[in-house]
């Protein structure tokens, strides 16, 4: 019998392990992929405190791996296929294991969209990449297509400017919806070129990858080494059966309509996906998890 487990090592999910840990408590961590959830992906963080001249994803979660290290709390490389409820507690399945815990917090991120055209599914993980973290190698003489228009993408695309010869942004729109700040920045870029209103339609294996385009008057394609698609995410919450997800109500303080299950971080926040917000979710709900064990009243 468990206290807490924490599905997600994402900031909401670290934060949560080390207030849980620092109360008092032994939570189970587990991830699926790598410590550190959408931060690794980033190019530079500028709005998160404590960092003034701002910080790279990565060694930011290099930072939040240190501090798990000094508390003494493991990060368990497991991935949890789905979730019951038996009998007041949670049952998970984990890999070819079953883990029972008194509360939950469920801290799982979001999922990328599919963009649903031709040759997406035949070519994702090999040439097609929805996520920076899981691109191979780059190599400078290699260009780079990104379709999206919103700060993810242009974010990545001025992340990887340094690694590649070239970087298309692919837009359906007619201008960018991304922060000012990054319009200016891959506008000063020497090797990042915007293609607005600019329907991708296909992909196709070349020597790399092809992305076949329309556009207002003609058909045209970009060959690159890797595409990266970057057109929007939804929650993830797919551990779930339907039926709970649809009945799921999400409390302020992270609680819901099911008892000593709490939900902290991208997974419910929407467009409003920042690594500061995720902390403070990931507190919020320890806090909350810690009342709920103890019978106490929020």
């Amino acid at each position: 019998m468990n206290d807490n487990v924490i599905i997600g090592a994402g900031p909401a999910g670290i934060a949560s392990a080390i207030y849980l840990k620092r109360a008092g408590f032994d939570p189970i961590v587990l991830e699926k992929g790598e410590v550190g959830g959408l931060l690794l992906n980033a190019n530079l963080v500028e709005n998160y405190p404590g960092f003034p001249e701002g910080i790279c994803g990565r060694a930011l979660v290099g930072v939040f791996r240190k501090q798990l290290a000094r508390l003494g709390i493991e990060v368990q490389a497991k991935e949890v296929s789905s979730i019951s409820l038996k009998d007041g507690l949670f049952a998970l399945d984990v890999d070819d294991d079953e883990i029972i815990s008194r509360s939950l917090i469920v801290a799982t991120g979001t999922k990328p969209k599919c963009l649903g055209i031709q040759g997406e599914s035949t070519l994702l993980g090999k040439k097609l990449f929805y996520e920076i973290k899981d691109i191979p190698a780059l190599s400078w003489e290699g260009t780079i297509a990104i379709i999206g228009a919103g700060d993810a993408a242009f974010d990545y695309a001025l992340n990887l400017a340094d690694d590649v010869s070239q970087v298309d942004i692919i837009m359906r729109n007619d201008r960018p919806k991304c922060l000012s700040l990054l319009w200016e920045r891959v506008k000063e870029s020497d090797n990042i070129q915007t293609h607005p209103k600019t329907v991708p339609i296909a992909f196709e294996e070349g020597d790399g990858i092809i992305t076949k385009c329309t556009t207002e008057d003609k058909e045209i394609s970009f060959s690159s080494e890797y595409t990266l698609i970057a057109c929007g995410r939804e929650p993830n919450l797919d551990i779930f059966p339907k039926d709970v997800v649809k009945t799921l109500i999400i409390e302020e303080d992270g609680g819901t309509n099911i008892p000593g299950l709490f939900i902290a971080g991208d997974v419910r926040r929407g467009r409003r996906r920042q690594a500061g917000i995720a902390v403070g979710d990931g507190i919020l709900c320890a806090m909350s998890a810690m009342d709920y064990l103890k019978g106490e009243e929020p």
